[in-house]
């Protein structure tokens, strides 16, 4: 609905901002079949109208939805300053995070989260070294956008104590990840499904390859990217993506935490101390009352 108003909200915050490349068209997109249903603009939704969307999206992840929420809420601000509400007020003011945090779909968001004895499990499912290292490395020391961490380890960066050197910090390992690593970089055959077995590329680095890459870090991030969704589809796992294999060990780490010190996974969190080392080992940058906030009801016993 109202695709003029959209248009000159989107002209002034690309010609103000930088956004990512069709953020607010994709979501002004997804979201008019439900304007259509409630017959009015999403500006000028009711607080109830906007929380009734959030909850019909079956998010899994708080931070989707506080960024839909800020959008959208902007959107709304944007409109009333303009004069563009027939009612003056903006409603998305009216919602706090309680509610936003009612709209997780927390079964979804629960069944996107493995256990170790459940990934160890996996990738025992697997005939080759490499993709059980790929899996159990990304729950071990986390995920970047172009897997930049798991692309480049050589086996040099382990030492004898399971320490592993990734340039921009190092990380400590379990002796299970270490042999894999040694597996995967002594084998220079790879075993498809099919069971066609095909040479991989020699390297200095652990994740080898069966064809060549064309050069730049994003394209190899992509064709790491397309082994994972491949692996995750093969083990039965198609809800879940690299990010959640990497929440699902930063959740395993909290709660072995919790159970050393003999306390509740939140403690651990909120200890600055602990919760830092469990960042560095992820490389995650979030405060802990927004991890709180996010995954809290994921603190619980494996």
């Amino acid at each position: 609905m109202n695709p003029e108003r959209k248009q000159r909200y989107m002209d002034y915050k690309y010609g103000n901002e930088v956004l990512a490349p069709r953020v607010l068209e994709r979501l002004f997109e997804k979201i008019d079949k439900y304007e259509q249903r409630v017959g009015k603009d999403c500006s000028e939704f009711s607080s109830k109208e906007a929380l009734a969307y959030f909850t019909l999206n079956n998010d899994r992840s708080l931070s989707v939805i506080t960024n839909k929420y800020s959008i959208l809420s902007d959107y709304a601000d944007w409109c009333l300053n303009n004069g563009l509400l027939r009612d003056g007020k903006n409603h998305y003011l009216e919602i706090n995070m309680d509610a936003l945090k009612k709209c997780v779909n927390k079964e979804k968001m629960k069944k996107s989260i493995l256990t170790r004895r459940e990934v160890l499990d996996g990738i025992e499912n697997l005939q080759n070294p490499r993709d059980k290292f790929i899996i159990l490395a990304i729950f071990e020391i986390g995920v970047k956008r172009h897997f930049e961490d798991i692309r480049n380890i050589k086996l040099s960066d382990f030492d004898d104590n399971n320490k592993l050197n990734l340039g921009n910090r190092t990380v400590t390992v379990t002796d299970k990840l270490h042999q894999l690593a040694k597996e995967a970089d002594g084998v220079m055959e790879y075993i498809y499904t099919n069971q066609k077995v095909y040479t991989l590329i020699d390297s200095e680095y652990v994740v080898k390859y069966v064809a060549n890459i064309r050069s730049g870090d994003s394209d190899e991030g992509k064709k790491l990217m397309m082994i994972i969704r491949r692996l995750l589809i093969y083990l039965g796992w198609d809800n879940i993506i690299p990010r959640d294999l990497a929440l699902s060990g930063m959740l395993h780490m909290i709660r072995a935490y919790a159970k050393y010190y003999k306390v509740q996974p939140v403690t651990v969190v909120k200890d600055k101390r602990i919760y830092k080392k469990i960042c560095d080992q992820y490389d995650v940058k979030t405060y802990y009352t927004v991890f709180l906030n996010q995954y809290g009801a994921l603190l619980t016993s494996e």
